[in-house]
């Protein structure tokens, strides 16, 4: 008993088609990202092509051998570049267009010039091979820590199919195949089963891969404050706990400064809370240039912003907080009415002078602040510190 291979290929063109259709539904929810929108397209390419070469013998040869040929590999090269969107790669592909234009010519010459199919289907199967071992190389290699499984499930996938053609072409050239493509002929049935199921696969994979984006997405979005661009209060604590793991092992220390905007619900209710924001992203990017490279800057609430700063004790983190604060009260603020003179005070704690937890860092740093705002604001204090030892302007 032999499967009818016609109706292999039209189950597998009804496949593809709604694998395709549902990969454009999916990309429509997040119109960011075209990798999944392409991908879909090229199945959906890929089943044009199936249908012309299923088509053989009620459409021009011409149509349904060397068209045919050509747009299904050009469905392979399709997909390659949507995972080379995935991988946010550069979408350049010279190499894949050529194996297009190479089917093409070769589906023609072993068609018209010198008839021979067992060459034929040599040549389209090693070429598709090449192909889909490049799709597992370009997801398998050098595959991100944080969804290295997902890459190389997915690469295997590919390599898998790839190696399926390989055999393929290697089978073809050794014992030949019949003439007619639609006859019965148990490797063809087999071949489209495992297309069927590897492209199945690996739509589930792609979009395996683009739900792990989403969520690294999210939990990017949910660790940066939007308005101003600094970590926000959760991601920064977790920044603290690793900071406080590593100093704990060597031995080293770390410095807290906590700075507060002088004077900022009243620029509000005089400017408005527009005025207001801008300040605040404007002071977050002096912060950023006033601060080290390595210093981690937080939006810990309102108008208050908190700095890790790896590395220093006391009296170096309170001079790159006095640093910081001199710029911004040096720096002109214009707005659509006016000037607005902008100052900030800050407290300043440190690992492990002033304690060895969250709790005992960040008191003594906005007790420190609150030092600082008693003493006429635009200054910054060190915890514990005597009052005289308050840097101002």
């Amino acid at each position: 008993m032999h499967l009818d291979i016609r109706t292999l290929f039209l189950v597998a063109v009804m496949t593809m088609t709604l694998l395709g259709l549902v990969s454009l539904t999916f990309a429509s929810l997040r119109p960011g990202n075209p990798a999944i929108r392409l991908w879909g397209a090229s199945l959906l390419v890929l089943a044009g092509g199936l249908v012309l070469i299923v088509l053989r013998g009620v459409i021009p040869d011409v149509l349904s051998v060397v068209v045919g040929n050509m747009v299904t590999v050009a469905a392979i090269v399709l997909g390659y570049r949507s995972l080379r969107m995935l991988r946010a790669q550069p979408l350049r592909d010279y190499l894949g267009w050529v194996l297009v234009l190479a089917i093409t010519a070769s589906a023609a010459f072993y068609l018209y010039v010198e008839p021979n199919i067992t060459l034929r289907v040599v040549f389209f199967s090693a070429v598709a091979a090449f192909l889909l071992f490049r799709n597992a190389w370009l997801l398998g290699h050098d595959a991100p820590s944080d969804a290295r499984a997902s890459h190389r499930i997915t690469a295997g996938i590919f390599g898998f199919f790839g190696a399926v053609h390989a055999l393929r072409s290697a089978a073809v050239w050794v014992i030949g195949r019949p003439e007619d493509l639609m006859a019965p002929h148990l490797p063809d049935a087999v071949l489209m089963l495992v297309t069927m199921a590897a492209i199945i696969c690996a739509t589930l994979g792609l979009l395996w891969l683009e739900v792990r984006r989403l969520q690294h997405d999210l939990a990017h979005l949910a660790s940066i404050d939007q308005l101003t661009g600094a970590l926000t209060r959760r991601a920064f604590s977790s920044e603290f706990a690793r900071e406080v793991s590593r100093r704990e092992r060597d031995k080293g220390s770390f410095g807290l400064a906590m700075f507060d905007i002088d004077h900022f619900k009243r620029i509000n209710d005089e400017h408005g809370h527009l005025v207001g924001d801008e300040l605040l992203r404007a002071i977050a990017d002096s912060l950023r240039q006033g601060l080290r490279a390595h210093d981690v800057l937080c939006r810990y609430g309102g108008e208050e912003f908190v700095v890790l700063m790896p590395g220093a004790d006391k009296a170096a983190a309170t001079a790159v907080a006095d640093r910081a604060r001199r710029s911004i009260e040096h720096r002109g603020w214009i707005t659509d009415k006016s000037g607005i003179v902008i100052t900030v005070s800050a407290g300043v704690s440190a690992y492990p002078e002033d304690g060895r937890d969250w709790d005992a860092l960040i008191g003594a740093a906005d007790a420190a602040l609150y030092t600082a705002k008693r003493r006429g604001r635009n200054c910054v204090v060190a915890a514990a510190a005597d009052p005289s030892s308050a840097l101002s302007a």
